[in-house]
């Protein structure tokens, strides 16, 4: 995986998906952004213990009209492996 995001590249990796006519699953609106930083989620199998040792890199889609927040695992979207991601 690039050490550098590219949201113009997640863009279109959605946009190949069918990502071309999304509609919010909150509002239905149809304007988005893609912010230019990735989050990351923690994984773990404990309930009461937070590892900070697997996590999966994300982009953030979020809707510009409510702000829901939509997590797309980078190493699928990207088509490239990834720790404790599988293509």
């Amino acid at each position: 995986m690039s050490d550098v995001f590219d949201a113009d590249k997640v863009i279109e990796n959605l946009r190949r998906f069918g990502a071309t006519n999304y509609a919010c699953p909150i509002c239905g609106g149809h304007k988005f952004s893609v912010q230019g930083e990735i989050a990351t989620i923690n994984t773990t199998n404990k309930i009461r213990v937070l590892s900070l040792g697997t996590y999966v890199p994300c982009a953030m889609m979020i809707c510009s009209t409510c702000g829901n927040i939509q997590f797309f695992a980078l190493p699928i979207i990207n088509g490239e492996a990834s720790d404790g991601v599988e293509k």
